[in-house]
């Protein structure tokens, strides 16, 4: 087994990776998300610059790399990015509505 590494990607080069499939957001380990409520949480992080967990991946012996932990937030991500999402959130600390 070959050990751990940390790597970091901008997350639009993340984004552009799980869109072209060469990230998977398909393992077993993942849990179906609960969208509305992962997408403003994740949104309002952003915006308040708090931390988000980083996202663990693992690579198969083909190059392959499968979401191990943030499947959840993956899809968020690429739903807000992608999938045309809109919802109003209003956002207290800047007093305006995103």
């Amino acid at each position: 087994m070959s050990r751990p590494r940390k790597q970091t990607y901008p997350l639009e080069t993340y984004l552009i990776s799980n869109k072209e499939g060469d990230i998977s957001n398909n393992a077993d380990t993942q849990r179906k998300p609960a969208w509305k409520a992962i997408i403003n949480g994740l949104i309002v992080t952003i915006l308040t610059d708090d931390y988000i967990p980083p996202i663990i991946l693992a690579e198969e012996e083909n190059s392959q790399l499968n979401i191990v932990d943030g499947g959840s937030r993956t899809a968020a991500f690429m739903m807000y990015r992608y999938g045309n999402y809109k919802n109003f959130i209003f956002c207290r600390e800047f007093n305006y509505f995103i």
